[in-house]
């Protein structure tokens, strides 16, 4: 057990922090860290507090900070919000985006070419999209292939994406 825990033992808190600094929301003076005038305007507004933060964390943030791996796949938000918005309205896993995305199915345990895809989409997307709660995850297993995900109500109430005629209401029963 370790008795000193540093920001990278916990991912989210190291996102916050990154986020707070990028975003101006306040810096460190004498070893503390003190809350600027944007961070107090922002927090009476929720609204635009959320969308700023969202498009800070989405498009501008460094998610390699929390990647296991320096791989990059090909790919824009675009096409991956895009895609996103279709296949995950019947609910999504990591092996059908990388499929989809990218062509490419695991063939054995040591597939590297599909673990670094699988881990990219995994670090920059649906993590990401899942912590700002655009998309919800369900799960049987710990394991992160077995997750789906879901559009949640907050997707649709923020994202005006070209794929939005394209998708299919679910039959829910």
């Amino acid at each position: 057990m370790n008795k000193v825990l540093h920001e990278w033992d916990v991912a989210p808190a190291m996102v916050v922090h990154d986020l707070m600094i990028v975003m101006k929301l306040g810096r460190h003076v004498k070893g503390k860290f003190q809350v600027s005038k944007k961070a107090r305007a922002l927090a009476s507004n929720r609204g635009a507090f959320f969308a700023d933060l969202a498009e800070t964390y989405l498009f501008r943030y460094n998610h390699a900070r929390t990647a296991r791996s320096e791989f990059t796949a090909p790919g824009n938000w675009d096409i991956f919000l895009n895609i996103i918005n279709v296949e995950a309205e019947q609910g999504l896993t990591e092996p059908h985006l990388v499929k989809t995305l990218y062509g490419l199915e695991k063939h054995g345990v040591y597939d590297r070419e599909y673990y670094d895809h699988a881990g990219f989409l995994f670090t920059h997307l649906l993590r990401p999209l899942s912590w700002i709660w655009l998309l919800a995850e369900t799960s049987g297993s710990d394991r992160r292939s077995d997750k789906t995900y879901w559009k949640t109500p907050l997707w649709h109430a923020c994202l005006t994406l070209s794929t939005n005629e394209l998708v299919a209401s679910p039959s829910r029963h």
